[in-house]
Protein backbone atom coordinates (compact mmCIF):
# COMPACT_ATOMS: atom_id res chain seq x y z
CA UNK A 1 0.00 0.00 0.00
CA UNK A 2 1.40 3.38 -0.70
CA UNK A 3 1.84 6.31 2.02
CA UNK A 4 -0.86 8.35 0.59
CA UNK A 5 -3.51 7.96 -2.01
CA UNK A 6 -4.12 9.05 -5.64
CA UNK A 7 -6.63 12.04 -4.23
CA UNK A 8 -3.83 13.20 -2.43
CA UNK A 9 -1.20 13.54 -5.04
CA UNK A 10 -4.41 14.91 -6.91
CA UNK A 11 -4.85 17.86 -4.14
CA UNK A 12 -1.27 18.37 -3.27
CA UNK A 13 0.76 18.00 -6.95
CA UNK A 14 -1.95 19.51 -9.41
CA UNK A 15 -3.93 22.97 -9.15
CA UNK A 16 -7.72 23.72 -9.03
CA UNK A 17 -7.45 24.69 -13.12
CA UNK A 18 -6.25 21.20 -13.81
CA UNK A 19 -8.81 18.55 -14.05
CA UNK A 20 -7.38 15.45 -13.02
CA UNK A 21 -9.52 12.23 -11.64
CA UNK A 22 -8.29 10.09 -9.28
CA UNK A 23 -8.18 7.23 -11.89
CA UNK A 24 -5.43 8.83 -14.05
CA UNK A 25 -3.28 8.27 -11.14
CA UNK A 26 -2.83 4.56 -9.75
CA UNK A 27 -1.28 3.17 -6.41
CA UNK A 28 1.39 1.83 -8.75
CA UNK A 29 2.52 5.05 -9.67
CA UNK A 30 2.86 6.34 -6.15
CA UNK A 31 4.66 3.18 -5.12
CA UNK A 32 7.16 3.52 -8.42
CA UNK A 33 7.73 7.41 -7.16
CA UNK A 34 8.22 6.07 -3.45
CA UNK A 35 10.74 3.30 -4.41
CA UNK A 36 12.70 5.60 -6.88
CA UNK A 37 12.93 9.29 -5.12
CA UNK A 38 12.02 8.23 -1.14
CA UNK A 39 13.05 4.97 -0.24
CA UNK A 40 16.76 5.51 -0.87
CA UNK A 41 16.38 8.65 1.25
CA UNK A 42 14.70 6.98 4.05
CA UNK A 43 15.93 3.30 3.98
CA UNK A 44 14.94 0.30 4.05
CA UNK A 45 13.88 -0.02 7.72
CA UNK A 46 12.26 3.12 8.15
CA UNK A 47 10.62 2.83 4.76
CA UNK A 48 9.18 -0.70 5.59
CA UNK A 49 8.25 1.14 9.47
CA UNK A 50 5.95 3.67 7.63
CA UNK A 51 4.27 1.32 5.20
CA UNK A 52 3.15 -1.25 8.00
CA UNK A 53 2.30 1.64 10.82
CA UNK A 54 0.23 3.33 7.70
CA UNK A 55 -0.75 6.31 10.02
CA UNK A 56 -0.52 9.85 9.74
CA UNK A 57 2.41 11.22 11.23
CA UNK A 58 4.43 14.77 10.89
CA UNK A 59 6.63 13.00 8.37
CA UNK A 60 4.14 11.67 6.09
CA UNK A 61 1.92 14.57 6.21
CA UNK A 62 4.22 17.29 5.95
CA UNK A 63 7.36 16.20 4.41
CA UNK A 64 6.62 12.68 2.43
CA UNK A 65 3.12 13.50 1.26
CA UNK A 66 3.57 16.88 -0.57
CA UNK A 67 7.13 15.21 -2.08
CA UNK A 68 5.53 12.01 -2.91
CA UNK A 69 2.84 14.04 -4.88
CA UNK A 70 4.98 15.63 -6.99
CA UNK A 71 7.59 12.66 -7.56
CA UNK A 72 4.29 10.88 -8.41
CA UNK A 73 3.11 13.83 -10.75
CA UNK A 74 6.17 13.38 -12.92
CA UNK A 75 6.03 10.19 -13.23
CA UNK A 76 3.06 10.28 -14.97
CA UNK A 77 3.35 13.18 -17.10
CA UNK A 78 4.04 11.59 -20.54
CA UNK A 79 0.91 9.26 -19.69
CA UNK A 80 -1.29 12.80 -18.76
CA UNK A 81 -0.11 13.68 -22.25
CA UNK A 82 -0.82 10.67 -24.06
CA UNK A 83 -3.28 7.96 -24.43
CA UNK A 84 -3.20 4.20 -25.08
CA UNK A 85 -6.22 2.14 -26.72
CA UNK A 86 -6.97 -0.56 -28.77
CA UNK A 87 -5.53 1.27 -32.17
CA UNK A 88 -2.39 2.02 -30.28
CA UNK A 89 -1.01 5.49 -28.41
CA UNK A 90 -2.36 8.44 -29.45
CA UNK A 91 -1.94 12.07 -28.50
CA UNK A 92 -4.86 14.41 -26.93
CA UNK A 93 -6.38 16.73 -28.97
CA UNK A 94 -9.62 18.80 -28.98
CA UNK A 95 -10.70 21.58 -30.07
CA UNK A 96 -10.02 23.64 -27.70
CA UNK A 97 -6.49 22.41 -26.57
CA UNK A 98 -3.74 20.76 -27.92
CA UNK A 99 -1.20 18.48 -26.22
CA UNK A 100 2.10 19.78 -25.03
CA UNK A 101 5.19 20.10 -27.07
CA UNK A 102 7.86 18.03 -26.29
CA UNK A 103 10.04 21.17 -25.41
CA UNK A 104 7.07 22.44 -23.48
CA UNK A 105 6.56 18.72 -21.25
CA UNK A 106 10.42 19.03 -20.73
CA UNK A 107 10.11 22.12 -19.21
CA UNK A 108 7.57 21.17 -16.96
CA UNK A 109 9.70 17.98 -16.42
CA UNK A 110 12.47 20.02 -14.93
CA UNK A 111 10.58 22.59 -12.69
CA UNK A 112 8.86 19.50 -10.91
CA UNK A 113 12.53 17.89 -10.21
CA UNK A 114 13.66 21.29 -8.55
CA UNK A 115 10.43 21.20 -6.80
CA UNK A 116 11.09 17.45 -5.89
CA UNK A 117 15.02 18.00 -5.13
CA UNK A 118 13.96 21.09 -2.83
CA UNK A 119 11.40 18.47 -1.01
CA UNK A 120 14.41 15.26 -0.73
CA UNK A 121 16.24 17.89 0.88
CA UNK A 122 13.78 19.01 3.15
CA UNK A 123 13.09 15.56 4.08
CA UNK A 124 16.95 14.83 4.51
CA UNK A 125 16.86 17.88 7.13
CA UNK A 126 13.79 17.42 9.04
CA UNK A 127 15.11 13.09 9.63
CA UNK A 128 19.19 14.43 10.44
CA UNK A 129 17.17 17.12 13.09
CA UNK A 130 14.89 14.47 14.59
CA UNK A 131 17.43 11.15 14.70
CA UNK A 132 15.45 10.25 17.82
CA UNK A 133 12.14 9.53 16.35
CA UNK A 134 13.09 7.71 13.54
CA UNK A 135 15.94 5.36 15.08
CA UNK A 136 15.83 2.78 11.81
CA UNK A 137 16.83 6.11 9.75
CA UNK A 138 20.65 5.42 8.87
CA UNK A 139 22.06 8.69 7.98
CA UNK A 140 24.96 6.96 6.01
CA UNK A 141 22.49 5.41 4.03
CA UNK A 142 20.85 8.27 2.53
CA UNK A 143 21.21 8.30 -0.94
CA UNK A 144 21.19 12.42 -0.55
CA UNK A 145 24.46 12.07 1.81
CA UNK A 146 26.21 10.07 -0.64
CA UNK A 147 26.08 11.71 -4.19
CA UNK A 148 24.61 14.31 -5.72
CA UNK A 149 23.16 15.30 -9.31
CA UNK A 150 24.49 18.87 -10.52
CA UNK A 151 23.54 19.36 -14.23
CA UNK A 152 23.02 15.59 -14.72
CA UNK A 153 26.38 14.89 -13.49
CA UNK A 154 26.47 12.62 -10.14
CA UNK A 155 28.96 13.04 -7.84
CA UNK A 156 30.40 11.49 -4.90
CA UNK A 157 29.95 12.85 -1.32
Amino acid sequence: MALITPRQVIELAFNDSEFITSDVISNSDITTAELRYFKPILGYKLYARLRSENRASVLIDEFLAPAIAIATRLITLPMLAAKSGRFGVSVLQTTNQKSATDSELSSIRRSLLLKLRMHQRLLTDYLEDNRELYPEYMSHQNSLKRCSISGGIVQDR
